[in-house]
């Protein structure tokens, strides 16, 4: 059995964070990767997300896995997801779509997390600009608010 799979939830975060800690990860992990993306705890789903994001397009069933955990009811597993495909690099119209799907996210950190990945795969530009644009007129000021990662570190 794969420690990502192991009945305890802590040998399975721990697994997945020592997987997210790894420069280039085996691509043979990605069917163990996919299940995770499933997992009941969000530190596995996020690391999970993370190490497919890093394994970019050499595996289309990350990218086709990564597309699916953008819908995820988990806020930070959505965020990781939109960075993952950020880091990808696949400029296909599916990508872009399901990117510019989350510009109208309820969270404000999703938002930002697909334009920041969007900008990241520079393609289609005028399709994303025109999303953003929507995007910006639709959510009114929401877009201009800092999030707690906006603001600056106090001195010290």
């Amino acid at each position: 059995m794969s420690t990502l799979e192991d009945e305890d939830g802590n040998v399975r975060g721990s697994a997945a964070a020592a997987l997210a800690s790894l420069r280039k990860p085996p691509e043979r992990l990605v069917d163990a990767l996919l299940r995770a993306l499933q997992d009941s705890r969000v530190d596995v789903r996020t690391n999970a997300a993370n190490v497919l994001g890093r394994l970019g397009q050499r595996s289309e069933q990350a990218v086709v896995g990564l597309i699916e955990a953008l819908r995820d009811p988990g806020v930070d597993m959505r965020i990781s997801a939109a960075m993952a495909l950020g880091q990808v690099g696949d400029t296909s119209d599916r990508v872009v779509q399901a990117l510019i799907e989350r510009l109208g996210d309820d969270s404000r950190v999703v938002r930002k997390s697909a334009s920041a990945a969007l900008s990241k795969l520079g393609a289609q530009a005028d399709t994303v600009i025109a999303a953003l644009e929507r995007a910006l007129q639709a959510s009114g000021s929401v877009w201009a608010q800092p999030t707690p990662w906006d603001r600056p570190a106090e001195p010290t």
